[in-house]
């Protein structure tokens, strides 16, 4: 309604959701969202700030729903979060009115024009045109929504999940209430009321398992590994991720998620995301806006104590041996696990008795008869 230029599209689009939807009590709801409109344009300052906060607070929605499918727990900054907002509140809508209005520009043609509609199907482009546009709009939702680096394939996969669910719903809801009107004669005016909330249910569903299919394939990274990291191997895990970062950083670069499974085939995206963001918090390595890892101090500086206390790890005792072919090489890391090791066997082989023996204390239990009496 802020838009004069948009209000043929508005119409077609609030003749798609009535014709279809509430076919019965579509023109008193219309009545009513037409007055809804028209005062909207008239909102004060109050009025628009409040309507300005309900859509943020609803992208912010959205963004959290969307981050918790990909794992991410970093928000963006207040900047781009709102510049992000603005593109999917003004783009996302468009495409999917846009979407919503060539159906039912497609709907009518046959009862308009048969002659014209015939040749029209025919040629199967307008035909197209709904589900590109509505795949369009999932695309852009899942690259530039999610705070991390989406492959923009991958992100197409998803959208063209949700695209087709998105047009075989309307074809559902079409079908449903046209050949089973009973909610009319149940709820009469305010039969929009159900039908909304469950077609927007629906809708929300589409969205977020396109997004989780999107996600699914971004972590995925099949291979035929013979060998996977073991828990008690996460300490040697992340001083291969550390050396990652120090390389990428010498070239003036971070590393995305995706790389790193590059990186470490024999490692899961859970494990690396475990592993990074206890480094996070600690202050050692942080992210930028895209979504790429950067160290976030000299590693002359930080010495292997610091880096075992921020992960709270254990020490791998007898876990070295079976290491992936690359690690079998001599490398100094390798070197000072295993001294390491070493030096912690003689400590750990000690017996029990022999601590207590040593133990300076020399009070004995008091004798629980001597107690009663």
């Amino acid at each position: 309604s802020a838009f004069p230029v948009f209000d043929y599209g508005v119409e077609q689009l609030q003749d798609f959701i009535f014709s279809n939807f509430v076919p019965a009590a579509g023109d008193v709801v219309r009545e009513y969202l037409n007055q809804f409109i028209a005062r909207s344009t008239g909102l004060t300052g109050t009025g628009t700030l409040f309507l300005v906060v309900t859509a943020i607070i609803l992208m912010a929605t959205i963004e959290k729903s969307l981050n918790r499918i990909w794992r991410v727990d970093r928000v963006r900054h207040p900047t781009s979060r709102l510049v992000m907002y603005w593109a999917v509140l003004t783009l996302g809508p468009m495409l999917l009115g846009g979407s919503l209005g060539l159906t039912s520009y497609l709907a009518a043609l046959p009862l308009l024009a048969p002659e014209f509609a015939r040749g029209t199907l025919q040629s199967g482009l307008l035909l197209m045109t709904p589900p590109l546009v509505a795949l369009a709009a999932f695309t852009l939702i899942f690259l530039l929504v999610p705070n991390r680096r989406v492959h923009w394939r991958h992100a197409l996969a998803g959208a063209a999940f949700s695209a087709l669910a998105f047009e075989l719903s309307k074809r559902g809801f079409v079908l449903y209430i046209s050949n089973f009107p009973t909610y009319e004669r149940l709820y009469g005016a305010l039969a929009t009321i159900p039908i909304f909330l469950v077609w927007i249910y629906v809708s929300w569903v589409v969205i977020l398992l396109g997004a989780s299919l999107s996600a699914a394939l971004t972590t995925f990274n099949y291979r035929r590994a013979n060998w996977h990291w073991n828990p008690r191997q996460h300490l040697l895990l992340v001083l291969r991720l550390v050396e990652h970062l120090w390389r990428a950083q010498i070239n003036g670069r971070g590393i995305t998620t995706l790389e790193f499974l590059e990186l470490e085939p024999a490692a899961t995206d859970r494990e690396i995301q475990s592993l990074l963001q206890p480094l996070e918090s600690a202050g050692l390595v942080h992210r930028d806006e895209s979504g790429c890892w950067f160290l976030s101090a000299d590693l002359g500086e930080i010495t292997l104590g610091e880096l075992y206390q921020a992960l709270d790890l254990v020490l791998p005792l007898g876990e070295l041996d079976p290491l992936p072919d690359a690690e079998q090489e001599r490398h100094p890391r390798l070197t000072a696990l295993r001294e390491l090791e070493r030096q912690s066997a003689t400590i750990m082989n000690q017996n029990l008795k022999s601590l207590v023996e040593r133990s300076p204390t020399t009070n004995v239990p008091p004798d629980p008869e001597q107690i009663a009496t």
